[in-house]
């Protein structure tokens, strides 16, 4: 929906995934989330959107999934358009700082693919 430019029902739909997703789904609840705080920022409202996406972060602290990490990046770089904001500033420190603990899941991932493609971990 959200591509399709009808923000309110891509913010009704992402607020139902998230209601649909219980709090021990974390992976799933967060993915939801991610989507409903880019229609946030969409519709003006990046506040909300960094409140959601902090609840994000700190949720899926010990969860190892590249594809969260993932939209975590891709999140940042729509968020990075309204830093002049403090609220949205102050998030994008946490949000780096939170990555930065994350990226050996890319780094590790890397090498696991190295080893797929040559059949040794010499390529790692």
């Amino acid at each position: 929906m959200q591509q399709l430019g009808d923000l309110s029902e891509a913010r009704r739909q992402a607020e139902r995934v998230v209601v649909l997703r219980p709090s021990d789904r974390t992976r799933s609840r967060a993915f939801g989330q991610l989507i409903l705080a880019r229609v946030l920022i969409a519709q003006g409202e990046p506040d909300e959107a960094c409140a959601l996406a902090q609840a994000v972060l700190d949720a899926t602290q010990a969860l190892g999934s590249f594809l969260v990490l993932q939209q975590l990046l891709e999140l940042k770089e729509v968020v990075e358009r309204h830093r002049a904001n403090s609220v949205v500033a102050d998030f994008l420190c946490r949000l780096e700082e939170g990555l930065k603990d994350r990226m050996w899941l890319g780094r590790w991932l890397s090498k696991d693919e190295c080893v797929v493609r040559t059949g040794s971990r010499e390529g790692a």
